[in-house]
């Protein structure tokens, strides 16, 4: 029954992450080529923006509640194998954004932040996804744990940094054209996204090699 309701969850997690990446792209198409944007474009594409977080903050919870009950059905951390180990990454990246959002105020994250939870939550729930079994016996190692929190942590923080690192190339490329308007210009500034995209992947390296 728990197993059933983790199912439910992370199924009910993908359509969310889907919804909130629908209402960013109306955030971004609603900016697009607008140079410089109307009062009431700007009010449009925020109230799209605020209704995407908000559904994606919601998505996260029932997310990491689908992990949780995973790991109570199985009686055992949630990390036993491929479907475990994506699902947690995934929800892991998605709360390190909301985390940047709501402490460091990142803009221009939500759309492609949901569309990689949506996709790969999808294709966790469809392609990856195996009944709840016991671990092997070889596996019954607390450095297993260690093991594959780390390795799920890095993953994560490199999906972050690698969407920080597109979004600065992206708008580099439009402040060379001198084309910075509409969505582009709602991303933090290049220097912004340099930096962030350079600390996720100084912190995930190491991680990624101790795991």
């Amino acid at each position: 029954m728990i197993a059933e309701y983790s199912n439910l969850a992370m199924v009910s997690a993908t359509v969310l992450y889907l919804i909130a990446l629908i209402l960013h792209s109306l955030e971004w198409a609603s900016m697009r080529g607008v140079e410089p944007p109307s009062e009431q474009q700007q009010h449009s594409g925020q109230r799209w923006g605020r209704l995407g977080l908000s559904v994606t903050l919601v998505a996260a919870i029932v997310h990491v509640a689908g992990v949780v009950l995973r790991g109570i059905a199985a009686e055992r951390a949630p990390w036993g194998n491929m479907y475990e180990f994506v699902t947690s990454s995934l929800a892991m990246a998605v709360v390190i954004y909301l985390v940047g959002v709501f402490a460091f105020g990142w803009k221009g994250f939500g759309l492609p932040v949901t569309l990689l939870a949506s996709m790969g939550l999808g294709l966790a729930v469809t392609v990856l996804y195996v009944d709840v079994a016991p671990l092997m016996p070889a596996l019954h190692s607390v450095w297993f744990v260690v093991h594959i929190v780390a390795a799920a942590l890095a993953g994560a923080i490199f999906n972050i940094g690698g969407i920080a690192a597109i979004l600065f190339l992206v708008r580099q490329r439009a402040e060379r054209k001198g084309t910075v308007k509409g969505y582009l210009a709602r991303l933090p500034q290049t220097a912004t996204l340099d930096r962030v995209s350079y600390r996720m992947h100084a912190f995930a390296f190491p991680l990624w090699t101790f795991a």
